[in-house]
């Protein structure tokens, strides 16, 4: 991303906006000056296409302040003891093990604000709940009739948790289990099944 950033600015700051504002400016002799000023506007702007997106700190910025991304929490679940040479002798040191936790509850806030989202995930709950003859999913069950039961005056959606082991490395070499990373991720199957198996639907937790 930063190479195409850095690539177009380049192209745009040679001197090609600059040189085609020279040819044209002058033939809008009958324009107004709002139009003129419109005009001339564009032209800057062309010319630095990226202000306010030049570095990735500027682009995370952007997406944050209009709730596009939200950064990971990093917390210290434990330690560890790890041998590393210090000045040459082999040590044994504690080291801390982070965790990397994502909000579900403010990516489930930003997931439902999307159009249509909300309206789809209720209609297909209520009209899986209330199907008695065919069990084609974990809505049709009694297990999740008997949680719904508990909540008849409000509006609930099931989520699925999971968690699995991920080796980052060779899990075959002699390295293996260092690299190796705990996932917790969440699906909820209030979708209708079209939905529920696109990895867009698949978030990480922790």
């Amino acid at each position: 991303m930063q190479e195409i950033v850095d690539g177009i600015s380049d192209l745009f700051s040679s001197g090609i906006v600059s040189f085609l504002k020279t040819m044209v400016m002058p033939h809008l002799k009958e324009c107004s000056i709002s139009e003129k000023n419109e005009i001339d506007y564009l032209f800057d702007t062309l010319a630095n296409p990226f202000f306010n997106f030049k570095t990735e700190y500027q682009r995370f910025k952007f997406f944050e302040d209009n709730n596009l991304f939200f950064k990971p929490k990093t917390i210290v679940i434990g330690h560890t003891i790890e041998k590393k040479n210090i000045s040459g002798i082999d040590r044994q040191i504690m080291v801390p093990v982070q965790g990397h936790l994502l909000s579900m509850k403010q990516n489930l806030r930003l997931l439902f604000e999307f159009p249509g989202v909300f309206e789809a995930a209720f209609k297909y709950t209520e009209a899986s709940t209330n199907q008695n003859q065919i069990l084609s999913s974990f809505l049709n069950g009694t297990t999740w009739k008997s949680i719904k039961h508990k909540f008849s005056n409000k509006i609930v959606f099931p989520i699925f948790l999971y968690y699995d082991d991920v080796e980052i490395g060779n899990p075959l070499g002699s390295h293996s289990g260092i690299h190796k990373m705990g996932c917790v991720y969440y699906t909820i199957p209030a979708f209708p099944p079209e939905y529920l198996s696109t990895l867009d639907n698949i978030f990480a937790a922790f």
